[in-house]
C-alpha cells in the first residue's frame, strides 16, 4: 500500500516535508501537489530512482521528465547554458506553470531526458512542491501522477486510482488550483517553439519572445469517450449513460451535468476534476460544449482532444 500523508497546501508542516524528502533520499517515488497537477517525483540525479516512475506509469522510455526546481541558479545546474532568453521567461513566468526546455548538463540522467540530448525545468509555484524541492536541496524529476494515457491527477485520490501500491507515498493537499498542465517550451534550437500548450498561453510568450508553435496537433476525431460540439449537436442515443461538460448552465434531463464556469482560467481548474468524477460515475460518454474562440481557450481545447 502507499502512504498518504495529509499536508496543509498553504502552510506544509514541516516534519511532513522532511519525512518525504527522506523517501526520496532513499530512491523512492513521491506524488506531490504542484499548481497546476499531481507530479510522481524521484530525485532527477538519480538514475534508478527516475527509471522507477516509468516503470510505475508504464510510459515509454523515449519520454522526457520535467524537473522540478525552486530557483533559477537550481535550474541552471540541469543545462548546459542558461541563455538570456532563458532568463528572461523565468524572471516573467517562475515560479509558475512553463517549463523551459534547454541542451541538458552531464549530471541529467538519460531517463531524464528520454534518452536525448535535452531537458525540461520549470520552478512550480504550489507551497508544497516549494517546500519539498528546497528541504531536498535537489531537483525533482516529475511527470503527473498517472498511468500513462490515463486523465491526470488534480487530487490524492487521482493519484492513488492508478498508482496505488506502485509509489511510495503521496502527499495530499486537497485539490490543485490550476488543473491545466505547464506549457513545454523549446529554447535549445534556433527559435524558441512550444512543444506543448498549457497555462501559460502563447500570447503571454510572444509578449516576450518570438515564438512558433510546434505542439502535436489535436485529434479531431469525436468518437471517443471525450466529445466537443456545438449544444445542440449533442446526441445520446447510442450510450446508456452520458454527460455533459457545460459552461454555464444545465441544458439536459436524464444526464450528468457538470458547470464548470464561463471564465477560461476558473473552467481548467475544474475540468479533470469534472471528468474524473465522471469516469468513475462510469459515463459511458462525455459530451463538452463547444469552447470559445481565443488564446485563452487554446490550450484547454487542445487537452481536450488528447
Amino acid at each position: 500500500m502507499t502512504t498518504v500523508l495529509k499536508i496543509d497546501p498553504k502552510h506544509p508542516q514541516q516534519e511532513l516535508i522532511l519525512q518525504a524528502a527522506e523517501v526520496l533520499r532513499g530512491g523512492g517515488l513521491v506524488a506531490f501537489p504542484t499548481e497546476t497537477v499531481y507530479g510522481l517525483g524521484a530525485i532527477a540525479t538519480d538514475a534508478k530512482a527516475t527509471a522507477r516512475i516509468f516503470e510505475a506509469k508504464e510510459r515509454p522510455a523515449t519520454s522526457p521528465l520535467i524537473v522540478h526546481v525552486a530557483s533559477i541558479a537550481q535550474a541552471a545546474r540541469f543545462a548546459a547554458r542558461w541563455p538570456d532568453e532563458a532568463r528572461a521567461l523565468a524572471d516573467a513566468f517562475w515560479p509558475g506553470p512553463l517549463s523551459i526546455v534547454l541542451g541538458k548538463s552531464p549530471i541529467v540522467p538519460a531517463a531524464v531526458s528520454g534518452g536525448g540530448e535535452t531537458v525540461a525545468m520549470r520552478a512550480p509555484a504550489h507551497p508544497v512542491a516549494v517546500a519539498l524541492i528546497e528541504a531536498l536541496g535537489e531537483g525533482i524529476a516529475a511527470p503527473s501522477a498517472n498511468r500513462s494515457s490515463r486523465l491526470p491527477p488534480v487530487r490524492a485520490e487521482h493519484v492513488l486510482k492508478g498508482l496505488d501500491g506502485r509509489i511510495d507515498l503521496v502527499l495530499d493537499a486537497g485539490a490543485c488550483p490550476g488543473g491545466l498542465e505547464s506549457t513545454v517550451l523549446d529554447l535549445s534550437g534556433a527559435k524558441p517553439r512550444v512543444l506543448r500548450r498549457g497555462a501559460i498561453s502563447l500570447a503571454r510568450i510572444a509578449s516576450l519572445v518570438e515564438v512558433e508553435d510546434a505542439s502535436r496537433p489535436a485529434s479531431e476525431d469525436s468518437s471517443g469517450w471525450i466529445r466537443m460540439a456545438p449544444v445542440g449537436e449533442f446526441e445520446f442515443t447510442e450510450v446508456r449513460s452520458g454527460a455533459i461538460l457545460v459552461r454555464e448552465r444545465a441544458l439536459a434531463e436524464g444526464v450528468a451535468v457538470r458547470v464548470l464556469g464561463e471564465d477560461a482560467r476558473a473552467y481548467a481548474s475544474r475540468m479533470y476534476d469534472a471528468l474524473h468524477e465522471l469516469e468513475d460515475a462510469g459515463c459511458e460518454v462525455v459530451w463538452i460544449e463547444q469552447l470559445p474562440a481565443g488564446s485563452d481557450w487554446d490550450a484547454i481545447r487542445d487537452r481536450l482532444r488528447r
